[in-house]
């Protein structure tokens, strides 16, 4: 119950800080759909708490990007870490994947600073998996689930293709079991270094003038 708290009031609390400028969000949406997309690919990393064990979530997002205001796409997500079952002598390991249709917009911009509000609507499942003793894969307790993850990132370049990353959010799981509640809804952090790829492809084909 304390996970679903904290999400639903970071939920509120981005939508204030969205809410308060509604028909400038709304507007600077629009506009940004009237401009020719480019692609936007990334692979990132979020860091969060799975059972008090710090858990690293990998992801590979592709979708389009509107004016570098607002990007849309879909994601594949998965758990890197290695969290094992609690009190089990089979040493069964945590899986944890999903798809993510994500939105997200960038609502600030100057100079070499940049923050954004990604949204992502996640549908996968968790499951454990280990070895029994004839050497067989034994997969158990798998559930669907379904969450929802906001969070703001902000950015830092240090050059024009390479910048500091860093963001706080939180993953709410929506639909899924119990031990799914307690387990995989967590806050969520972002330390890393960004090297923009679309910045060195545009610097690569940008014709001379």
């Amino acid at each position: 119950m304390p996970f679903i708290v904290k999400g639903i009031f970071f939920v509120l609390l981005l939508q204030f800080f969205v809410g308060n400028s509604n028909a400038q969000f709304l507007d600077s949406i629009k506009t940004s759909f009237n401009y020719k997309p480019t692609v936007d690919f990334r692979i990132d990393t979020r860091n969060s708490f799975i059972t008090h064990f710090y858990a690293r979530i990998i992801g590979i997002k592709l979708g389009l990007d509107f004016n570098k205001t607002v990007k849309v796409g879909v994601g594949y997500n998965w758990l890197s870490s290695e969290i094992y079952k609690q009190n089990d002598k089979n040493n069964a390991q945590l899986k944890f994947w999903y798809l993510s249709p994500y939105l997200e917009y960038t609502f600030y911009r100057k100079e070499k600073w940049e923050l954004s509000i990604p949204v992502l609507l996640g549908f996968g499942s968790s499951f454990y998996e280990r070895i029994n003793s004839t050497g067989h894969l034994v997969i158990t307790d798998k559930h669907f689930m379904t969450l929802y993850e906001p969070y703001m990132t902000g950015q830092y370049k240090i050059i024009p293709w390479m910048g500091l990353g860093f963001g706080v959010g939180y993953r709410l799981i929506i639909i899924g079991s119990k031990e799914s509640y307690s387990q995989l809804s967590s806050p969520i952090y972002v330390l890393k270094i960004k090297v923009l790829l679309g910045e060195i492809y545009r610097s690569m084909t940008r014709k001379p003038k």
